[in-house]
């Protein structure tokens, strides 16, 4: 995650100055795309590069992370060029927007698309790419689907070894046959739509799949709103409504949730709940973050 996050604002802005100029809005999506593609390489040629000075930090990872191969992130752009605002996903993270309605109330609208293996249009593509792979996602109950058995986001950067034939032949991570990469795709889907059909006060809500698992669309809205009232931190708001939640289903105090240390027993509990929350007529944003898991890095 912290790859992709230093270097995909880079990638982005260098892929739009060798466009053409002015770019139209179809030369920016196309812009994010390579800069989404071009994350994806670096990191890709630099886990081969670890592989080759030392295999088994790759096959098992240092001391506290998963192994390389199999580590990968979401990711949810957003980004304004030109008055128009962009919104790239690649996973099941989600950006809403709130649109103030009539009365002064804000109302939540889904910007985005879920893109994991619980969607029924991810599931119908998979099995489109895929024919002949009875097994090319797995559901445990109607809520625990994986692609291959193995992951739930159907989109992402990294996830090496179901992407490329080269990384699955690693001890205790190898997908057996039928086995036909990629599984995991890495050019986020993307909307666009000016700012000027926004209203003063709306705003715009990031978040990763751990605060949806508990809050509605519009649950996230209204706390947003509540917290601008009190003139407290909105994004802080969500994650904090999204832990007592967790910890109440979990039969536990909230205090000993926050002081539970990342690992696999607090992700039993909750995935990672990251919130940004912006401001769309100041381009403010306020951000808060409970990981459930260390980052692996390169």
């Amino acid at each position: 995650a912290e790859f992709a996050y230093s270097l995909l604002p880079v990638s982005i802005s260098e892929s739009l100055a060798n466009g053409p100029q002015p770019p139209s809005e179809s030369d920016v999506e196309t812009a994010i795309c390579q800069g989404f593609l071009k994350v994806e390489e670096n990191w890709t040629h630099n886990l081969k590069s670890a592989w080759l000075r030392e295999p088994n930090y790759v096959t098992y990872g240092p001391p506290g992370t998963e192994r390389l191969s199999s580590v990968g992130t979401c990711v949810l752009l957003a980004c304004v060029h030109r008055g128009v605002l962009y919104v790239a996903n690649a996973g099941d993270s989600r950006a809403v927007l709130a649109q103030k309605g009539f009365g002064g109330s804000y109302r939540a609208q889904r910007v985005t698309s879920d893109l994991n293996a619980m969607n029924p249009s991810e599931q119908e593509r998979l099995k489109r790419d895929h024919p002949g792979e009875p097994d090319i996602f797995r559901c445990r109950g109607p809520y625990s689907c994986y692609v291959k058995g193995c992951l739930q986001p159907t989109y992402s950067i990294g996830d090496a070894y179901l992407k490329y034939p080269y990384f699955n032949n690693f001890p205790g991570r190898v997908i057996p046959e039928p086995y036909c990469p990629p599984y995991i795709r890495t050019v986020p889907q993307i909307t666009a739509r000016p700012l000027a059909a926004c209203s003063e006060g709306d705003f715009l809500v990031l978040a990763s799949d751990g605060v949806w698992d508990y809050l509605s669309d519009q649950n996230a809205v209204d706390l947003v709103c509540r917290a601008q009232r009190a003139g407290t931190n909105p994004a802080e708001a969500v994650v904090d409504a999204t832990l007592k939640l967790a910890a109440s289903r979990f039969g536990i105090k909230y205090e000993e949730l926050v002081a539970m240390p990342c690992g696999r027993q607090r992700r039993r509990i909750h995935d990672d709940a990251t919130v940004v929350v912006v401001d769309l007529n100041s381009a403010a944003a306020a951000s808060a973050s409970a990981p459930t898991s260390t980052r692996a890095r390169l």
